[in-house]
């Protein structure tokens, strides 16, 4: 009978089925940075099984999901990723339970904002204020990858000591913050981000010369072909073939060589392209924005406004307002002029004046003034012609003159006004009407530099109304006047 228990005993005992050991093998992902939020974690292994599983974060039961024997899911509340440390990790799936495996929670990586000064001179030593966020009590702030001696200020700012010795190239330099273990080394090349030739006049060459400059630690190898140009117009930018730099050459850290660089602008207006600088640097190829602009050939160009001027009706023997026109230099060249007159069949009827003379330059968007009075001595009508004789194209350039002679009489009537305070008035233009408020007729073809106005043309017993604007103009734009002034009246006895 004990024999037979035994047997049994032992027949029962085999027939249980026994579990196999649970195992962690690895974690997506490996780590977590400090500060993360909450986050999904996946935990692979061994026998795992469909029910009862449970992972735990240092003995804490974390809510799990069963993905496949070998793979099981969980949430890690960010409030245990908050602080850099490390946990224990394991997995229970009863009667089998895991060894526990050490997670890592590591320092965030440090994100740099801007810094300053952000100019530097080689060879004078800088303090370096960089301001970021996540900086830990370990930070190194590294300059062109080389790490500076830098002090904690807070999780937002640093300072660095930046020796000069360590200031190379000319631009742009890399500022980097790293929390922990740096990257290694990595080769880098200094250029420029934009070269912009400006205007320059078709037909013309402009070169301009730019350094390449190895700032990294490791030795840098110009590609073959070194540069390349593309984008919109890569024909009216190329090599000059005058720099040092060259196919294959090899840069030694701290060391430069020079690409001369020409536009020759193919047509007139604005250019882009890209130039490519190609080595085994990091980033390559490292891009630069190439402009110019192709300008017409330099000249002075002669512009006037008005070019013709009348008086209208003028008493006989009696000088007129003067009436003034303005010449201006719309080019891209001084223009100079070298001679004044009046011409023409009533010449010395006309009389000259204004801020033009015979030795006038000017400069582009420069102008100067020609005032003409008229004086008839005929009650005819009279004409004559302003000759300007300058060094621009179409000249001599001319203004009309023309004026009627009224025959003298003893009655007049005269208005006066105030000036405009405007530095852009060039002149007044007075309007009479014989109801009142108008309509009102134009007296002065032209407008008039004086601040007041004798009216000849008027009958005895009769009651005129007048008005007057003021003229602005910005030539060689279009002339701009007022609204018309209050009304004032005039009876003639």
């Amino acid at each position: 009978m004990r024999k037979l228990l035994a047997f049994l005993l032992l027949a029962f005992a085999l027939s249980v089925p026994v579990k196999a050991q649970v195992a962690i093998t690895g974690f997506a992902p490996t780590n977590i940075p400090a500060g993360t939020g909450d986050t999904t974690l996946t935990i692979y292994g061994q026998n795992f099984q469909p029910m009862g599983c449970t992972a735990y974060w240092s003995g804490t039961a974390l809510a799990t999901t069963y993905a496949a024997s070998n793979t099981l899911t969980t949430l890690i509340p960010g409030a245990l990723v908050a602080n850099v440390g490390a946990a224990q990790i394991s997995v229970s799936c009863p009667p089998s339970n895991s060894i526990p495996v050490v997670f890592q929670i590591t320092s965030p990586a440090a994100t740099v904002y801007s810094y300053s000064p952000t100019v530097f001179t080689a060879g004078q030593d800088t303090v370096l204020i960089v301001v970021g966020q996540d900086f830990q009590q370990n930070a190194t702030v590294y300059f062109d990858w080389f790490p500076l001696v830098t002090t904690f200020i807070d999780p937002g700012n640093l300072q660095a000591a930046l020796p000069g010795a360590n200031i190379v190239g000319n631009g742009p330099h890399h500022v980097l913050v790293y929390n922990a273990t740096p990257p290694p080394a990595q080769a880098s090349l200094s250029l420029p981000n934009q070269i912009n030739f400006g205007a320059v006049v078709s037909g013309d060459t402009l070169v301009v010369e730019f350094f390449i400059t190895n700032i990294s630690q490791l030795n840098v190898t110009l590609g073959n072909p070194h540069l390349t140009v593309g984008g919109i117009n890569p024909d009216d930018f190329t090599d000059a073939g005058t720099g040092t730099c060259t196919d294959n050459q090899l840069l030694l850290p701290g060391t430069t060589c020079t690409v001369d660089l020409q536009f020759f602008p193919s047509v007139l207006g604005f250019e882009t392209a890209s130039l490519a600088i190609n080595s085994n640097g990091t980033g390559s190829p490292q891009f630069m924005a190439l402009s110019g602009g192709g300008a017409p050939v330099a000249a002075g160009q002669a512009s006037l406004s008005p070019t013709a001027v009348s008086f209208g009706a003028q008493q006989q023997t009696v000088a007129s307002n003067p009436i003034t026109s303005t010449f201006s230099n719309s080019g891209n060249a001084p223009l100079t002029i070298s001679a004044i007159s009046l011409t023409g069949t009533n010449s010395a009827d006309f009389s000259l004046g204004g801020t033009c003379t015979n030795s006038t330059v000017l400069q582009p968007g420069d102008s100067c003034t020609l005032q003409a009075i008229f004086t008839p001595s005929t009650t005819s009508t009279e004409s004559a012609l302003i000759s300007v004789t300058d060094d621009a194209v179409g000249s001599p350039h001319l203004i009309g003159l023309t004026g009627t002679g009224a025959t003298t009489s003893s009655h007049n009537s005269t208005i006066a006004w105030t000036s405009s305070p405007s530095s852009s008035i060039t002149g007044y233009n007075v309007y009479r009407g014989t109801q009142n408020c108008g309509p009102y007729a134009l007296l002065t073809p032209s407008p008039i530099n004086d601040v007041s106005y004798v009216d000849f043309q008027v009958s005895s017993g009769s009651t005129y109304f007048y008005v007057v604007t003021a003229v602005g103009s910005n030539p060689p734009y279009a002339t701009l006047e007022s609204i018309k002034s209050s009304q004032v009246s005039s009876t003639i006895p």
